[in-house]
Parts: structure tokens; C-alpha cells; sequence
């Protein structure tokens, strides 16, 4: 007994897209950007933070004295 199998190749298509490798390219291009992004984002958070301590202990350091 033989299974005949039927492929609709335009939902293949849709759902598993071949790229090709400047798309690919492209692909790694934005993630390379997007990582960028974050980190530079984080350092921002981190500077901010460091800023308002420094603030607090100027602060505290001049009650103090």
C-alpha cells in the first residue's frame, strides 16, 4: 500500500521562507543592531543609576559635614 502525499507548496512557502543569503546577511545585520541597542540602552540605565548615587552620597556627605 502506497501513501500518496499532497504538499501545498504556497503554505510551505509562507510558513518556512527560503532566504536567500543577502537576506540572510541582512537578518544578522538587524540582530547585530537590535544587541547593540540593548547594550547601549543598559549602559544608559547603569550610568543613570551611578549619577544618582553619586548625587545621594554628595547629599549625605554634605549633611554630614
Amino acid at each position: 500500500m502506497k501513501v500518496k502525499l499532497i504538499f501545498n507548496f504556497k503554505a510551505m512557502k509562507k510558513k518556512y521562507p527560503v532566504k536567500t543569503p543577502a537576506e540572510a546577511g541582512y537578518e544578522k545585520h538587524l540582530r547585530k543592531q537590535i544587541r547593540l541597542a540593548k547594550t547601549q540602552f543598559y549602559i544608559h540605565n547603569m550610568m543613570i543609576t551611578n549619577k544618582s548615587l553619586l548625587a545621594g552620597n554628595n547629599i549625605n556627605n554634605l549633611i554630614l559635614f
